[in-house]
C-alpha cells in the first residue's frame, strides 16, 4: 500500500464532507482491511516517525474507554501553533474561530469528523499512552510535571477526541499503551 500525499488526504476529506454514514463505515472498513493484511514491516514503514514506531512496539497495549476528561493533545496537534496542552482546553479554542483562527483545510477535516463522529468513534478508537507516575513517562516531554497519573497522552486522534468533546462526550474508545519504567 503506497503512501497517501497530503493532497490525497486532503481529498479524502472534502469528500467525507459529502459522504452518508453507510459510505463512511464502508470506507473505514476498506481501510481497515488494507492494513491488516500487511505485515508488522509494512505497518511500520508507514509511519515516518522512528521515535513513534518504537513506542508502538514497546508498550503493553489494552482496549478500552476512556475519559476525555483525562486527556492531552499531541503538542500543536497538526500544524496548529495554539493546539497544545490539555484536551479540554484545546477544545475550547477551536470554538472561538475569532482568537484561534485555522487554516481551511484543518476546518474542513473538523467539520467532517463532526458530520461523522458517531460512525468515527465506533469504528475507530484514538490511541493514547497512560502517565503513570514521574518513573513512568508520557510520550510528551513538554508537559512532565504538568500531568497528573492517570492522564493519557492522545498519539493519534486528537481531532475525534476535539470533535467528541464538543458533541459533549464524556468517554471515547481507545488503544491504551503503557511505556516501560523510565522508556523515553
Amino acid at each position: 500500500m503506497a503512501k497517501l500525499s497530503a493532497e490525497q488526504i486532503k481529498e479524502s476529506l472534502r469528500n467525507g464532507l459529502a459522504m452518508d454514514e453507510a459510505a463512511i463505515r464502508s470506507e473505514l472498513t476498506r481501510i481497515g482491511s488494507q492494513l491488516g493484511s500487511m505485515s508488522l514491516t509494512q505497518l511500520e514503514n508507514q509511519i515516518n516517525d522512528s521515535d513513534r514506531v518504537r513506542h508502538y512496539k514497546n508498550a503493553q497495549w489494552t482496549s478500552s474507554e476512556i475519559e476525555l476528561a483525562r486527556c492531552w493533545v499531541w503538542p500543536t496537534m497538526g500544524d496548529i501553533s495554539w493546539a497544545t496542552g490539555k484536551l479540554s482546553e484545546v477544545t475550547r479554542k477551536v470554538a472561538m474561530p475569532a482568537q484561534f483562527p485555522l487554516t481551511p483545510d484543518k476546518r474542513i477535516k473538523f467539520d467532517s469528523i463532526a458530520k461523522n463522529l458517531a460512525t468515527i468513534l465506533s469504528t475507530l478508537p484514538i490511541i493514547v499512552f497512560i502517565q503513570k507516575g514521574v518513573d513512568y513517562p508520557g510520550l510528551h516531554p513538554d508537559y512532565d510535571g504538568q500531568r497528573k497519573e492517570g492522564e493519557y497522552d492522545i498519539d493519534d486522534g486528537c481531532h475525534r477526541a476535539i470533535m467528541a468533546c464538543q458533541a459533549n462526550c464524556r468517554t471515547i474508545p481507545a488503544l491504551v499503551g503503557k511505556l516501560p519504567k523510565r522508556f523515553r
